[in-house]
């Protein structure tokens, strides 16, 4: 039998040496590890809100789109558009409205409809919206992120022109409690600032008007802070929170 062998006092503190770096190895990876997940996740917020942001932005677009191909093939007019469907609703289950009435009947002026615009209702994700928002309690209020459609004058769209020349007024689109970071992340997109690192106020003078058969009538003239002739943005719309704007129809 072989006697037991036995390191010499070189061989033992080489080996308590590669263990010291092993160890220090083994530390050095676990902070890459945290440090990696920490930074990870804050990116994959960041990229959903991208995401978010992207998928809105898509929507608003491809209604303005759908639009002006109803307009070229369809015949279609600013008058006899109609946003009717049973997907946007108010708090309390009513659906938003309102609605056209004149639209042709063969619905092809229908921007939901696939006869017309052939364009799907689009509610943002969950993830992309504010539930928190009191003015949500609101039954009479349109329900988070459902779309809806008015009439005023978006400074610097168009024509501007004196509050209540229906000529100069716009068609818009709206889809209200989109969360802050979503809304900042839509601006970023658009190439748009967040004055002081938050999303755009708007101010507003005058009334709205909602799209109720194809009127125009609406004494409102609003102006976005920081975004004069921006078609699409996102802005902050006091007790309706952070909401998405799309300038359907330029007038």
């Amino acid at each position: 039998m072989h006697p037991a062998t036995m390191l010499r006092p070189q061989e033992q503190g080489n080996v308590l040496f590669l263990i010291l770096i092993a160890v220090a190895l083994f530390a050095a990876l676990a902070y890459a590890v945290a440090l990696s997940n920490s930074t990870s996740g804050s990116s994959i917020s960041k990229e959903k809100s991208r995401t978010y942001a992207a998928q809105i932005v898509q929507h608003g677009q491809s209604l303005r789109s759908a639009i002006m191909k109803m307009k070229m093939l369809n015949g279609c007019t600013d008058t006899t558009l109609n946003f009717t469907n049973g997907t946007y609703k108010k708090n309390n289950g009513a659906l938003v409205g309102p609605t056209n009435s004149t639209a042709p009947v063969d619905k092809r002026c229908n921007v939901y409809d696939s006869a017309g615009g052939n364009i799907s209702p689009i509610v943002p994700p969950v993830g992309a919206l504010d539930l928190t928002n009191p003015d949500t309690t609101n039954a009479s209020a349109t329900s988070p992120g459902s779309g809806r459609v008015y009439v005023f004058q978006v400074k610097g769209i168009g024509t501007d022109d004196v509050a209540g020349t229906e000529s100069a007024n716009d068609l818009v689109f709206f889809s209200s409690y989109i969360n802050r970071d979503t809304c900042m992340a839509i601006n970023d997109l658009m190439g748009i600032e967040n004055p002081g690192g938050e999303p755009m106020t708007g101010i507003n003078t005058g009334s709205t008007g909602g799209f109720a058969n194809g009127s125009f009538a609406a004494t409102a003239i609003r102006e976005y802070q920081g975004a004069l002739a921006q078609p699409t943005l996102c802005y902050s719309a006091g007790a309706s929170g952070y909401t998405f704007l799309q300038v359907l129809v330029e007038r």
